[in-house]
């Protein structure tokens, strides 16, 4: 099994990618981020061709999936082949289906397969471990609070930007682990300030919204 983390997912789509991807987990930002960053590698490395099936319902034409994976193009491009299961639960004909593709991978052809949060019966199924026997995993796990303040200094970081750690607790508290909003308002300072700025309580006061959640009783 072929694990790779997000952090180091980018580097490695410097060289020539794999052959097939398994993207899974929780956290959907994290999941969209390395969606898009496979796409753009695939298109700068000649897969100019995107093929996109989404598995809804029982009714899915998997033995069609399974015959247009190895057609190749009528112009002989470089393939993306994405098959999304939203539900993580391709059933019996799909597993199958997915066992077969995974064990003869279609030539000139990336496939990248697209899963939510997978629990503990799904990723020790057949199905899943002959993905990841020929496969490389990435998961997006979620960033839990403990490590939400690290990862928006990186992404500031990343922005040319840093943070007083006052300013910092402020930022992560009102983002409340929703790290759509977290992006949204690092994005945002990368816009009010120059690069190299350091963040201070006051930026974060007058800058970062609250992003409040709140239950029923308190609506």
């Amino acid at each position: 099994m072929n694990r790779l983390s997000l952090d180091d997912l980018e580097g490695s789509l410097n060289a020539p990618l794999q052959a097939l991807y398994i993207l899974h987990g929780e956290e959907d930002l994290l999941r969209i981020e390395a969606l898009d960053a496979l796409r753009t590698a695939a298109r700068q490395q000649g897969y100019l061709n995107r093929e996109s099936h989404t598995v809804e319902g029982s009714g899915f034409d998997w033995a069609s999936l399974l015959a247009e994976a190895g057609s190749s193009s009528l112009f002989a491009d470089r393939k993306l082949l994405e098959i999304h299961i939203p539900g993580g639960k391709p059933g019996k004909q799909g597993g199958d289906v997915l066992q077969a593709l995974a064990a003869n991978l279609p030539q000139d052809t990336v496939t990248l397969l697209v899963l939510p949060k997978l629990d503990k019966t799904q990723i020790q199924s057949k199905w899943f471990a002959t993905l990841a026997k020929y496969g490389t995993i990435l998961e997006a796990k979620a960033v839990t609070p403990a490590a939400l303040p690290a990862w928006i200094r990186a992404r500031l970081n990343r922005n040319g930007l840093n943070i007083e750690s006052d300013a910092l607790a402020l930022f992560a508290e009102r983002v409340e682990g929703n790290l759509l909003a977290a992006k949204q308002e690092i994005e945002k300072l990368a816009l009010l300030h120059p690069g190299g700025h350091l963040l201070t309580m006051a930026d974060a006061e007058g800058a970062v919204a609250e992003v409040a959640r709140f239950d029923v009783f308190q609506l």
